[in-house]
C-alpha cells in the first residue's frame, strides 16, 4: 500500500478513533456511520498542515475516499492554491 494512502488512512482512523484496519481505502468516506462535515474539515486541516498548502474547494470536492485524499499528499506544492503561513 502506498505510504500516502497509509498516512491518510491513519489520519482518518485517528479522527474517528478506530483501528486503521477498519478503514477501507476505496470506500466513500461519507458512507461511514460516524462521518460528518466536522470530521471532513478535521481531515482537510490535517492534510493542509501536513502539506503546508491550502486546498482549493475543487480539490476538496473531488475527494471522496482515502485514496482521493492521499493523492493530495503527493501533489507538487505549486498545484494547490497557496502556501499556508
Amino acid at each position: 500500500m502506498d505510504s500516502s494512502i497509509v498516512e491518510v488512512r491513519n489520519m482518518v482512523a485517528q479522527i474517528l478513533d478506530v483501528p486503521p484496519e477498519q478503514i477501507d481505502c476505496s470506500y466513500e468516506l461519507k458512507n461511514l456511520p460516524t462521518w460528518d462535515s466536522i470530521t471532513q474539515i478535521t481531515l482537510i486541516l490535517k492534510i493542509e498542515k501536513h502539506t503546508g498548502q491550502s486546498l482549493t474547494l475543487q480539490q476538496i470536492c473531488a475527494c471522496t475516499s482515502v485514496v482521493d485524499f492521499a493523492r493530495l499528499l503527493d501533489m507538487p506544492s505549486n498545484a494547490t492554491s497557496h502556501r499556508l503561513h
